[in-house]
């Protein structure tokens, strides 16, 4: 089962059982595909292969979205104005189920 979306965020929530915050680094690209790639290797423990597969599959599924514009990919524009972090890094909530097995 895929993970609905996933968005960044500059609110606070507190992580209930349907949500998972993770703190990502933000790419010099401002890509919001490297940012899903990066959540999938470091987060999910995906390998490059495993990588391209999954974006073969699911080339629009999991999409990491700007608040501002749900369900749609976050422009670079939108991911340059976010708000960073220790270490540059962006926060990003993954919407339950986040598991990724058989995908």
């Amino acid at each position: 089962m895929l993970t609905k979306n996933a968005w960044a965020t500059t609110v606070d929530d507190p992580t209930t059982s349907l949500k998972r915050t993770v703190w990502i680094k933000k790419p010099d690209s401002y890509s919001s595909l490297e940012i899903r790639n990066n959540i999938l290797r470091d987060e999910f423990a995906f390998t490059d292969a495993d990588i391209k597969a999954f974006n073969q599959k699911y080339p629009r599924s999991w999409v990491i979205e700007d608040t501002k514009h749900p369900n749609k990919w976050a422009t670079a524009e939108e991911i340059k104005s976010w708000a960073t972090g220790l270490g540059g890094t962006v926060p990003i909530v993954l919407e339950e189920p986040w598991g990724f097995c058989g995908y």
